[in-house]
């Protein structure tokens, strides 16, 4: 035994000694094989040259050249110098772009055709041409989003857009962005349709009396405080003018000028509308 302990760290043929055994054989050593391969071999074969590698060496000198050839999606590109179960392994190129190595059996009877991709894509599910509101799906982008497939999209109007299948299928989008203008557009619309009595000579009669910004920090509308000038700043808007009233380093001031600015701006205007609402409701009476 202490003779065979010298054989680890010990290289015969293409075997590096690793380590020893002792079994009911004998004195067997562990060695990894240049190929990458692991093999036990009795100490006495390797003393005599009887045992050289893994048992690649006959699988090479049987390699056969396949540089070059296409397996399904696969094109060999070059041996790696591996041997996995008495087969040569090969570097080999995906259509998709990935690298991959297949062995040389498996290659040739077809048993892997890809790196894998040809599995995911049996497990998508095609929906080119089905509709979904206003999209319709047109192809497949190869993209993926919260691992679900991102496909490209017609929209009714003639947009082209990019929705994951996810959001198709739950509803969650419809359109390519026009629907959501659609809506705003017409809840606007109806706003001011529901409002226009209300427009006068470009005033919004209801602005007239609207409450303070939550952000407001003085609680009057038109008065706010000028970091720059460390003074309150009164300004007023009317019949689609801005006017600027004044400032002071006292807010009273300023709210002074905001509030005698009302009266005589919106005071007399609101007199007068309400007035020509009685009117009106005088005529039709």
């Amino acid at each position: 035994m202490s003779k065979d302990n010298e054989l680890v760290g010990q290289k015969f043929g293409m075997l590096t000694v690793l380590e020893l055994c002792n079994t009911y054989k004998g004195i067997m050593c562990k060695c990894l094989c240049d190929c990458g391969n692991e093999k036990t071999v009795s100490s006495k074969f390797l003393r005599y040259g009887k045992v050289k590698s893994c048992g690649c060496l006959s699988s090479k000198s049987k390699l056969k050249d396949i540089t070059g050839q296409r397996g399904g999606k696969l094109i060999a590109i070059k041996y790696t110098g591996k041997i996995k179960n008495h087969s040569a392994v090969w570097e080999c190129k995906c259509d998709c772009g990935n690298i991959c190595e297949v062995k040389t059996s498996a290659f040739l009877s077809g048993a892997i055709r890809s790196c894998g991709c040809l599995r995911s894509e049996s497990r998508i599910k095609d929906i080119t041409g089905q509709r979904f509101g206003k999209l319709t799906a047109t192809k497949r982008t190869g993209q993926k989003k919260n691992n679900s497939q991102v496909w490209e999209c017609k929209c009714d109007c003639g947009n082209i857009c990019e929705v994951s299948s996810g959001a198709l299928k739950s509803g969650k989008t419809n359109s390519c962005g026009c629907l959501l203008n659609e809506s705003r557009s017409k809840a606007i619309k109806k706003a001011l349709e529901t409002r226009k009595d209300h427009y006068i000579d470009g005033t919004d009669v209801y602005q007239l009396s609207q409450e303070p910004r939550s952000n407001n920090t003085s609680g009057v509308v038109g008065v706010c405080y000028d970091t720059t000038t460390k003074s309150w700043k009164a300004k007023i808007q009317f019949k689609k003018k801005k006017y600027y009233l004044g400032s002071s380093a006292d807010i009273n001031v300023a709210v002074k000028l905001r509030k005698d600015a009302e009266k005589h701006l919106h005071g007399e205007f609101l007199d007068w509308y309400y007035k020509q609402k009685e009117l009106a409701k005088t005529d039709k009476s």
